[in-house]
């Protein structure tokens, strides 16, 4: 039973290892020029009711002019880049956790047709409102 344990533990650990692994290569830093690859994707929140549809799109400490969004057909695509702070660019990295540089994010709409109504950039998130069409 012992034996069973310490390999529990040693595979429990082993996944946790590979989660972080991940989380860094996936929240890499982003150096690149603007027409580069984007490096990270932004967490979305999606709410819907019978008429409205709301995403809620996670952009901590990027700029409200430096998103780009644009209906693609079903989806829609939100893209633009999170700047390092000055502050940053003086100091010494003790921990790099947000991600920054070129990000963009493609959601694919519920079924039917939407109208983008508002989009308001509020406390680090992008509110995004829709009407159903139909």
């Amino acid at each position: 039973m012992r034996e069973l344990k310490s390999w529990m533990w040693a595979d429990a650990l082993a996944m946790l290892e590979r989660a972080e692994q991940m989380q860094r290569q996936f929240f890499e830093i982003g150096s690149a020029p603007r027409s580069a690859i984007a490096n990270w994707q932004p967490p979305v929140d999606m709410l819907a009711s019978d008429d409205t549809l709301l995403l809620i799109v996670a952009l901590p400490g990027v700029v409200a002019e430096d998103i780009q969004i644009a209906l693609v057909g079903n989806s829609i695509q939100i893209s633009g880049e999170r700047s390092l702070p000055m502050l940053a660019r003086q100091t010494r990295l003790l921990r790099f956790e947000i991600p920054h540089g070129v990000f963009e994010r493609r959601i694919v709409l519920p079924e039917g047709s939407f109208r983008l109504v508002s989009q308001q950039a509020h406390e680090g998130c992008l509110y995004l409102n829709f009407q159903r069409l139909g």
